[in-house]
């Protein structure tokens, strides 16, 4: 059971309405509706007054140890998720630019433009195959988040 459904729990168990616990908590009705709903943590002034109107140990009314670490693992799962989307789109748009310059490089130069198997050509195919492949990779993230 989270903390919401046991403050909820609890509250029914002594006849209270969320007017009245929230009353007796001193905070809003809002915020007792919050707590319930696992919107909002109740503080720790909250979570004392709420362990002793319900005459129960803290750890009881909540295992903040256990929800705490499910919140943070989840906050560093999102976070490498975003730095690998970012180095992606970094490495896309990076392969892309070479690609551009030694275009504009081959164009440049005084020989016809010939399809030589050379230097140039393989990195200009290795860079516009990189940008091609993590742009795709990266669109296809952007579009399963939504």
């Amino acid at each position: 059971m989270t903390i919401g459904e046991i403050i909820k729990q609890k509250r029914i168990d002594n006849n209270l309405s969320q007017e009245d616990l929230s009353t007796l908590l001193n905070v809003s009705r809002v915020s007792i509706s919050k707590w319930e709903n696992n919107q909002q943590l109740p503080n720790t002034s909250s979570i004392i007054a709420l362990s002793k109107l319900f005459n129960c140990s803290i750890d009881e009314l909540a295992d903040f140890k256990a929800e705490n670490n499910s919140i943070t693992e989840r906050r560093i799962r999102k976070r490498k998720e975003f730095i690998l989307d970012v180095a992606l789109l970094c490495l896309s748009f990076i392969s892309f630019s070479l690609f551009c310059l030694m275009m504009l490089f081959d164009s440049i130069s005084e020989t016809p433009t010939e399809l030589k198997l050379n230097a140039y050509f393989i990195f200009e195919f290795l860079s516009i195959s990189v940008f091609i492949i993590c742009f795709t990779i990266f669109m296809k993230k952007i579009l399963e988040k939504y």
